[in-house]
């Protein structure tokens, strides 16, 4: 599972439309990508294996807003 809902989600570089639904993936080692607008972004790998189902949860962390500053702004 991914939070924020709408987080873009990738696997080695490919992204995921739904990653709310089971990727099927051939076993072998992998690199998952999370990332969403005011939240610091996710890396993470892991090993898929045969026969095997793996479960990742993945809550992005909100970037503090500075003192003065509203998000968006430059």
């Amino acid at each position: 599972s991914v939070q924020p809902v709408g987080a873009v989600v990738s696997v080695n570089g490919t992204p995921i439309r739904d990653p709310s639904r089971p990727v099927t993936l051939a076993p072998g080692p992998y690199r998952l990508d999370v990332s969403a607008q005011g939240y610091e972004k996710h890396s993470e790998t892991f090993v898929a294996t045969a026969d095997r189902t793996t479960r990742l949860a993945v809550n992005l962390t909100a970037v503090p807003v500075k003192k003065g500053w509203s998000r968006g702004q430059i």
